[in-house]
């Protein structure tokens, strides 16, 4: 298995095509500390004013930060150049072990977080090529052998779902409070009227109006039944 994995380092190297070197250096750069991920993110939280999406994926990056590079030097393997002596880097080569790959843990990670608070299934593909595309330009640059590279997959897939079971709780927590806070009847206020009265004093005078009017027609009912009452006023 890993006379393979040196081979399949060893194949990719050696067929890199110049005119893309560029490119696979560009996503290995970009890929670093999850910054790709933590801008994109954002723009989409902003967007569809979802925090939870920047909560989440920025979760994911800084787990992936505080635990990969201790495994690595846990597990202290050694990196392709140091390893395949004719193997030249297009990048700088850290100086801590090789597996898992942090670049593709947290890709991974991230992309597992967003493609499970997305709507499209379209942005779903995006997010894992776009993390698969960052886990190959490790092979590229020669930094990272393929099982280096599918270990962090592996990893930054757990990452991902135990970050994304957190948040959609909390989304949860969130959601059931305010709908137990919108069933609440809010207590009737007493000086509500009077507020309405202030601010609409026309309904206020057209009511006392009314009011008067009911008064005056009863007083004259009553007078007349007095009158019919009365045999002297016959």
């Amino acid at each position: 298995m890993i006379g393979l994995d040196h081979r399949l380092e060893r194949y990719i190297t050696g067929h890199r095509y110049g005119p893309l070197d560029w490119l696979f250096v560009w996503l290995s750069r970009v890929g670093s500390g999850g910054a790709i991920w933590v801008v994109l993110a954002l723009v989409l939280a902003v967007l569809w004013r979802r925090p939870a999406i920047f909560v989440g994926t920025g979760a994911a990056a800084l787990l992936s930060a505080l635990t990969v590079t201790p495994l690595q030097d846990a597990i202290g393997r050694h990196r392709p150049p140091l390893l395949l002596h004719r193997l030249h880097p297009l990048v700088h080569v850290p100086p801590h072990g090789s597996f898992p790959s942090g670049h593709t843990t947290t890709a991974f990670a991230c992309a597992f977080v967003l493609a499970g608070l997305v709507r499209r299934h379209r942005d779903r593909v995006g997010l894992y090529v776009l993390a698969a595309a960052i886990a190959f330009s490790r092979l590229y640059v020669g930094v990272h052998f393929p099982l280096d590279v599918l270990g962090g997959a592996v990893l930054g897939s757990v990452y991902g779902f135990a970050v994304l079971q957190v948040v959609g709780r909390l989304e949860h927590a969130r959601d059931d409070h305010a709908e137990r806070g919108g069933e609440r009847d809010p207590e009737p206020d007493p000086a509500s009227g009077r507020l309405d009265a202030e601010r609409h004093p026309e309904d206020a005078v057209e009511h006392e109006d009314g009011r008067e009017d009911a008064e005056a027609d009863q007083h004259e009912a009553l007078r007349q039944a007095r009158g019919q009452d009365d045999p002297e006023a016959s």
